[in-house]
């Protein structure tokens, strides 16, 4: 639990909004920060301890592919947040 039940209730009033929105918003990084911990190093260009550079994607794969957005489905509700992406 990152962040106990009277801390989301003192959070929600702050904001303005309600505590289920707060719980939502709580799930949805914890679910973005699983997907990020997926994608690693993703294209990144890491060195290893033998000093050999990280794999280059495959060829006719960019990143933007590879990303399942999934996840953000339904955050455009959350109040102080973006519409979806176009």
């Amino acid at each position: 639990v990152i962040i106990n039940g009277s801390r989301r209730v003192r959070i929600a009033e702050g904001s303005g909004t309600q505590v289920g929105d707060v719980n939502r918003l709580v799930k949805q990084f914890g679910e973005m920060q699983k997907m990020m911990k997926k994608m690693g190093g993703m294209g990144s260009a890491k060195r290893g301890k033998k000093g050999k550079r990280g794999r280059a994607l495959p060829p006719g794969m960019d990143l933007d592919s590879s990303v399942d957005l999934s996840a953000l489905q339904g955050m455009q509700d959350l109040p102080g947040l973006p519409g979806p992406p176009r």
